[in-house]
């Protein structure tokens, strides 16, 4: 079994490694594995040997910092006017920085140069109307040339993401080669596709439907559409407000989403562990995008204090409190049962005992030692409003320990913010449930996952 070599074969290069081996191509390629998946990446765009060897697992290709978001669609669907919405509406209210780039411009450019001149560059570029007039001969002129080079878009999207140093890269006018360049780009990449029904295009652009020029978008990768990660819908009620609300609602948390790393089998067979740490917050943009979409949810006028739980709750909670002007209040993990601090001088704590988190019951060796949840006394008043706010959300039960603590002061639990939902809650959730009838309690989560595998 392979399995039970693992240990023996790292840094040799294992032939019989399949699609599904990530694990053991780990051990095997070892060090090099980075050097060599780029290498791939480099001279097999297209993935045409997707199979030789599990050199592109997740886990190693979404190294780089800053996210890319691919706008695709047919002509005349609004791909470039939702791109500027996108951008307009991130800079603006989260200050990330934005760069857009079009796939086309480098074909527009060289279908310029070979007219002798001709052509004017630039006006194809931004001149509408121009670049209409020329479509025709521009679409001849770009499937000669990609007869010539089937990965040319792909190679060009590669050196486009390479050269990006903004946080979030928008790439509009790829046709050809998306679905690898979204599989195997070097930052994590979204795929969105624009849809507008053809009496809306014919409205806004005067469109109409060209055999030469639409049939292949029509038959081409563009037709799936269950392979994209979102679709925006610029019907007759898309507008620029509903296109800067989608973004809060849809967008923002599925770039979130793209930048979580995932682990198939860890921290053992059968489990798909969400790495947030050396994912999303790896981002220089990724904890400020999470701020930004808690604070969308949580009014200050309603909040007298922030409760984060354990080391990763603390690093979310953090920015929320300081932006809300509210105190933190952090919840320890423990091991100790009495609250025996104040023998050496601290402030007495609160305690209550908890399950432990969803990932510690998934480990492998379990800490069988009881488990507890703490807070200094009194940092919750009578009557305070409390938000918690921690990394994930799975069985629940940190969240009923949270709420215990915060209940026994006093306090009540008015928001429960997390970063990742996965699956459907146990029986702690249900308390929580319970408790909403006669205290209601706001539910966010970013991300969600639902629970067809386990997920930690």
């Amino acid at each position: 079994c392979l399995h039970s070599l693992s240990s023996f074969i790292a840094g040799v290069y294992a032939t019989d490694l399949g699609s599904g081996d990530s694990r053991l191509a780990m051990h095997s390629f070892g060090p090099n594995r980075q050097r060599l998946a780029q290498l791939k990446i480099s001279h097999d765009p297209l993935g045409v040997l997707s199979c030789g060897s599990p050199l592109l697992g997740s886990d190693i290709i979404t190294t780089g910092q800053g996210a890319v978001l691919l706008i695709c669609g047919e002509r005349s669907t609004g791909k470039d006017w939702l791109a500027e919405q996108i951008a307009s509406e991130i800079q603006s209210s989260t200050g990330l920085s934005v760069e857009v780039a079009r796939i086309s411009d480098e074909a527009k450019r060289q279908y310029a140069a070979a007219s002798g001149d001709i052509v004017d560059a630039e006006r194809l570029i931004f001149d509408r109307v121009y670049k209409e007039n020329h479509r025709r001969s521009l679409t001849t002129f770009y499937e000669q040339q990609r007869k010539q080079n089937l990965a040319s878009d792909a190679e060009t999207f590669q050196e486009i993401v390479r050269r990006s140093k903004a946080d979030i890269l928008i790439v509009t006018g790829m046709r050809h080669g998306i679905h690898s360049a979204h599989r195997w780009s070097i930052k994590p990449t979204y795929l969105v596709r624009v849809f507008s029904p053809s009496q809306c295009k014919s409205a806004r652009t005067n469109w109409e439907f060209d055999m030469a020029i639409d049939q292949g978008e029509v038959d081409g990768e563009m037709s799936a559409t269950e392979a994209f990660n979102l679709v925006y819908h610029n019907n007759f009620h898309s507008s620029v407000n509903v296109a800067r609300a989608w973004v809060w609602e849809k967008l923002l948390p599925g770039i979130a989403r793209s930048c979580i790393r995932e682990y198939s089998d860890t921290p053992r067979i059968g489990v798909v562990y969400k790495d947030l740490v050396r994912g999303l917050l790896h981002q220089p943009f990724g904890l400020r995008l999470c701020t930004e979409l808690f604070l969308q949810h949580l009014d200050a006028e309603l909040i007298d204090a922030i409760v984060a739980p354990g080391e990763t709750g603390f690093v979310f909670g953090s920015p929320v409190a300081c932006q809300l002007k509210k105190p933190l209040v952090v919840a320890r993990k423990s091991q100790v049962s009495e609250p025996d601090s104040a023998h050496f001088g601290f402030p007495p704590v609160i305690k209550t005992s908890y399950a432990g988190s969803n990932i510690s019951k998934l480990m492998v060796s379990q800490d069988k030692n009881p488990k507890y949840l703490e807070m200094p006394l009194g940092s919750i008043q009578q009557g305070q409003r409390v938000a918690i706010v921690d990394d994930c959300f799975a069985s629940g039960a940190t969240a009923a320990a949270v709420r215990d603590l915060v209940h026994r002061q006093g306090g009540v639990v008015t928001h429960l913010l997390c970063v990742m939902k996965i699956g459907q809650p146990g029986s702690m959730w249900q308390q929580l449930k319970e408790e909403e009838r006669s205290r209601p309690v706001e539910i966010f989560s970013i991300v969600k996952y639902n629970s067809d595998r386990k997920n930690g």
